[in-house]
C-alpha cells in the first residue's frame, strides 16, 4: 500500500482506540478527569504530611504501597492524555488539555512526591535492614529501593 499524503482520506476501517473503556473518562475534557487529578493530589499531600521524615518510624512496605498507588493514578492520567492526544494530533484544545494537567501533575510531584525518593535513598543501612527484619515482605520491592538508592551520591540536598 503506498504511503498516504497530506491531502488523502484516512480509510474508515482503521482500528480506532476506544479509551472511554480502558480509562473511564469521556474526553480530555471530562469532568471526571479533573475529580481524578484532584483526588491524586489530595493523597500526595496527605501521603507527604503522613511520611515525610518518619521512614524509620513505620512500615516502610506500607508507605512505598501508598506511594506505588498514587505513581499508578498519576500513569493512568498521563497514558491516558497521552494517547487521547496521539489521536487527535490537530487539536490544540487536547494539547493545552494535556499540558495544563501535565503541569498539575508535575508541581504536585514536586510539591509532595519528590522528597520521598530523597529520603527512601538517604536511609540508614542499619534502619533499612531493621524494616527488612521486620516485615520480609518488604523484600517484594528490594530491586524498587536499590534503584532509589543507587542514586543516593548524586542527590542534591531537599533544600
Amino acid at each position: 500500500m503506498p504511503p498516504l499524503g497530506e491531502d488523502a482520506a484516512v480509510p474508515e476501517d482503521l482500528p480506532r482506540w476506544e479509551l472511554s473503556e480502558r480509562f473511564g473518562f469521556s474526553g480530555p475534557t471530562d469532568p471526571a478527569l479533573d475529580k481524578y487529578v484532584e483526588e491524586t493530589a489530595t493523597l500526595s499531600k496527605a501521603f507527604h504530611e503522613k511520611y515525610e521524615g518518619k521512614l524509620k518510624d513505620v512500615s516502610l512496605k506500607q508507605v512505598i504501597s501508598e506511594y506505588e498507588q498514587i505513581s499508578i493514578r498519576r500513569g493512568t492520567v498521563g497514558s491516558y492524555l497521552s494517547l487521547e492526544y496521539d489521536t487527535q494530533l490537530d487539536n490544540d484544545e487536547v494539547k493545552k488539555r494535556k499540558d495544563a494537567l501535565g503541569q498539575l501533575q508535575s508541581q504536585t510531584y514536586g510539591d509532595h512526591l519528590e522528597w520521598f525518593s530523597l529520603d527512601l535513598a538517604a536511609m540508614e543501612e542499619a534502619d533499612l535492614q531493621v524494616q527488612y527484619e521486620k516485615d520480609p515482605s518488604l523484600k517484594e520491592y528490594k530491586a524498587y529501593i536499590d534503584e532509589e538508592r543507587r542514586f543516593k551520591p548524586h542527590n542534591l540536598a531537599k533544600e
